[in-house]
């Protein structure tokens, strides 16, 4: 296939197609339709190599760029962790299609040689926050070159074009995906342990407040991605398969180390889809994956089977057992919202207002309200006041419903809602804890 692009001679394109001036050339139709184009007047470029490979950063926007050094550097040290875990890159150039927008964005796709990510504001990008989200996003598509465009579900192999491609293994193209995209970075010491233990955090925050974990398994809500996709969709009904995909990855992770005295990994098991089924031009199932881990681990996995991916068993009690074993603990924490907390309610503030999004399953924000109810005061004190103590005895609540004020009276019980849980290292490892902890996460403890 061939395309010519109707652009001004003096803009910059970028892709990953092969190229001479305007005339861009694609092997195959899916080569074509899975190599997008940018094309502008003005678009940085900076470039790096890893082994024969060349990178290249194209970013558009206006960012401006304090040190260019700095995040060469980093993408350098993430990219080279991953090719040497992977063992293989099989395309000779590689592309990060950046685009900055000028209000808050965050998005990113993997493509056959590229990826597309979306982020904003562009005046933020040298603060931590959005620099950060830079590196997390790139490192995670950049690991989908392996996991998801070649190392497929078997549903997948073939692509096909002509309509959706329902699959029950959501949870290993993007919870593996999303758990190696931030272990990369501490891994290759681009973060360290703390910010790595913050953003587990992070992940397990999202992971409890979402009462979907109660009633949809992993498995179905990865068949049901395309119904609703990223929406919020029908309350407390789905799981994230990025989300719990990723913890369950890591709970796999964990038991393979701990099974065979830190000798292999869950890196084994991305190694074995890779070389044993995309390099032999097949896709994989639920149960070759499996499989491929129960080999490499030596032991059963029908119980994490039935579990954690076709099942409803909470992951807690299993998490705070095996990260024990790596020298730290999993601490229960109460939610800092109050009204969360105790009402079983999270809202957003929207023009000072508290606008109802979720509510707790059997709690009595279940029971009182409804989504897009605005919250307003209780007790007559307004909702950012609020203090533990004034949820002691009766409760009066008003709220705005449809254009009218209304009220309610309640009381709360001693149960609390979304809850989470907070992971923190402990000072004192013994030398096992040290061997597992260094397979895990290549950091050496004195």
């Amino acid at each position: 296939c061939e395309v010519q692009l109707s652009v001004p001679s003096d803009w910059e394109i970028a892709t990953s197609l092969e190229r001479n001036a305007t005339n861009l050339t694609a092997k195959s139709f899916y080569e074509l339709v899975d190599s997008p184009i940018v094309a502008a007047k003005e678009i940085q470029h900076l470039s790096y190599k890893v082994k024969d490979v060349q990178f290249h950063l194209w970013i558009h926007g206006n960012a401006t760029i304090q040190d260019k050094d700095q995040l060469l550097s980093d993408f350098k040290d993430f990219t080279e962790e991953q090719v040497e875990m992977m063992g293989d890159f099989e395309t000779k150039d590689y592309h990060f299609l950046l685009m900055y927008l000028d209000h808050k964005a965050y998005h990113g796709v993997e493509h056959l040689s590229s990826t597309c990510i979306v982020l904003g504001p562009a005046k933020e990008f040298n603060d931590t926050d959005l620099y950060d989200n830079l590196l997390g996003i790139s490192s995670h598509e950049l690991f989908h070159y392996w996991n998801i465009i070649r190392i497929r579900p078997a549903e997948m192999y073939p692509y096909n074009f002509g309509k959706e491609n329902y699959f029950p293994t959501g949870f290993v193209a993007e919870g593996v995906t999303t758990y190696y995209g931030d272990l990369f970075l501490v891994r290759s010491h681009v973060r360290s342990l703390d910010w790595y233990i913050n953003e587990l955090n992070k992940l397990f925050k999202r992971h409890f407040e979402n009462y979907g974990r109660l009633t949809y398994s992993l498995a179905d809500s990865s068949r049901d991605l395309w119904v609703d996709g990223y929406e919020v969709g029908t309350p407390n009904r789905k799981v994230s398969i990025y989300v719990k995909g990723a913890i369950i990855s890591m709970i796999l992770d964990l038991k393979i180390i701990l099974a065979t005295d830190a000798e292999r990994s869950l890196d084994d098991v991305l190694r074995s889809l890779y070389y044993d089924f995309y390099k032999k031009g097949k896709g994989y199932t639920q149960e070759d994956y499996l499989s491929i881990a129960e080999e490499v681990g030596g032991f059963s996995l029908e119980e994490y089977k039935a579990n954690y991916i076709e099942g409803l068993t909470p992951v807690e009690e299993e998490l705070t057992n095996l990260l024990a074993e790596f020298g730290f603990e999993l601490i229960i924490k109460e939610n800092e919202d109050l009204i969360a907390r105790f009402i079983g309610v999270r809202s957003i503030v929207e023009e000072a207002e508290h606008k109802v999004t979720h509510t707790a399953i059997d709690s009595l924000g279940e029971s009182l309200f409804r989504h897009d109810d605005k919250l307003v005061a209780v007790n007559n004190k307004a909702i950012d006041d609020l203090k533990k103590e004034d949820f002691v005895g009766e409760l009066s609540i008003q709220y705005w419903r449809n254009g009218k004020l209304k009220e309610c009276k309640t009381k709360v019980g001693e149960q609390t809602y979304y809850q989470t849980f907070e992971l923190k290292a402990l000072e004192e490892l013994y030398e096992t804890q040290k061997r597992r902890l260094n397979k895990w996460l290549k950091i050496q403890k004195g």
